[in-house]
């Protein structure tokens, strides 16, 4: 059985989103714990963490039909 094809590009992509997923998720709760749910930073934060996360999802549902027709 072949294995799926990579996903070129878009896996350099993902690695750097999921690094900067880190170190939001790192900095949401050093905040969360500090100032408390409704602080604006960590509101921010929050946003960029949902953002993150769209990007990582619309980049894998773009290449999935590639994957799946490998397999």
């Amino acid at each position: 059985m072949e294995q799926p094809r990579e996903l070129d590009s878009s896996n350099g992509k993902l690695v750097e989103i999921e690094d900067r997923l880190k170190v939001a998720k790192r900095r949401i709760v050093e905040l969360w714990v500090e100032r408390g749910t409704t602080d604006p930073e960590v509101l921010r934060i929050g946003d960029e963490v949902d953002r993150l996360l769209n990007q990582y999802n619309q980049i894998l549902n773009e290449n999935s039909y590639y994957i799946k027709k490998e397999l």
